[in-house]
């Protein structure tokens, strides 16, 4: 191993990683992190990649094969220290931008030889790298900015094949749209029934295509199911589905119908054509746009002027950019206020 300092270090040099993730709670924030564990993989294979979180929603990098051991904690502290100090990193990367705590954990006190810092206001001498902390940015394309100090990249799309390559899920025609009305937060809700009434107008202007909506645990208990297909009879439920099925589903879909989510961030790291409806409740939506809304082609997000939940966008926008997205699935990405 090279020491600290030096350049990236050869693949056989390598056989611990240790990852201080970034912490939140939802499915999405830790969805949108498995890129770079995949980069992390590819360019160290047969690596043992350790990770480091406060919440349990972590375990699915570990049970879907983008690393090995999870190791939760309460705080960064000298019992974390000492863990992560047993283990013995090759390289340690530490996704925590602005906790020095975290950074004495992961940093250069740790004794990996190569040592990676995502940006933040942490001391540089703590780490042997740092990445640019880029804030206005997609979220995954924020953390795979710490892969480039290690000559290592990653692409959305991979991750979500990764993650797809156990489901043997198939489609009940060659075409279909999804619909995700998910998300914790009232405010991000465009509604569950307005969903399906959509889907059921776009299926009528296209007959040949199927429509399927992804629902979790909380959509269920809150009904959703129910109001759905009230509108949409032919609708078919994907009722807390597997996670590398929901990703087989993401990969193949002709239009996608989504919020602020976490299988709305999965679809559009797969690639699908998308469009989003998002809350401006807070005035804050340029800049959750700017984290959670992927600007690339086949992307349409809407939000509101007005400070409103995501259900005030209008059916008549979100129907237009759903028919611009079937007439024209690459179609330029745009924020569109109404």
């Amino acid at each position: 191993m090279r020491r600290a300092g030096s350049a990236s270090p050869a693949n056989r040099d390598v056989e611990r990683i240790a990852v201080c993730i970034a912490d939140f709670p939802n499915l999405g924030d830790h969805l949108v992190q498995l890129p770079l564990y995949l980069g992390l993989r590819e360019r160290f294979p047969g690596a043992h990649l350790l990770l480091a979180s406060r919440y349990p929603q972590a375990r699915i990098a570990v049970e879907h094969g983008f690393a090995d051991e999870l190791v939760l904690y309460r705080r960064a502290d000298r019992a974390l220290w000492r863990r992560v100090r047993a283990y013995r990193p090759d390289v340690s990367v530490c996704l925590r931008a602005s906790s020095k705590r975290a950074a004495l954990c992961f940093g250069r006190p740790c004794g990996a030889p190569v040592t990676v810092g995502l940006g933040g206001t942490t001391p540089s001498l703590l780490y042997s790298h740092r990445a640019p902390l880029h804030e206005r940015v997609y979220r995954p394309y924020r953390y795979l900015a710490a892969l480039a100090p290690l000559g290592a990249s990653a692409t959305l799309r991979a991750s979500v094949e990764h993650l797809a390559a156990g489901s043997a899920w198939q489609p009940a025609a060659a075409e279909y749209g999804v619909v995700a009305p998910n998300g914790m937060l009232e405010e991000k809700q465009w509604g569950a029934a307005r969903y399906a009434r959509l889907a059921a107008r776009l299926a009528r202007e296209r007959p040949g295509m199927a429509w399927y909506a992804a629902l979790g645990g909380r959509e269920l208990e809150a009904g959703f199911a129910e109001a759905m297909q009230a509108e949409f009879p032919a609708l078919r439920l994907l009722s807390e589905i597997a996670l590398p099925d929901l990703a087989r589903v993401m990969l193949g879909a002709r239009l996608v119908l989504a919020n602020d989510c976490g299988p709305g961030n999965l679809a559009q790291m797969a690639g699908a054509p998308i469009a989003l409806a998002f809350g401006n409740w807070d005035g804050e939506v340029e800049l959750r746009s700017d984290w959670w809304f992927d600007r690339r082609p086949g992307a349409i997000c809407l939000t509101t002027r007005a400070h409103l939940t995501a259900a005030g966008v209008p059916d008549e926008a979100l129907q237009a950019a759903a028919r611009t997205l079937l007439d024209d699935p690459g179609t330029a990405p745009r924020l569109v206020w109404t």
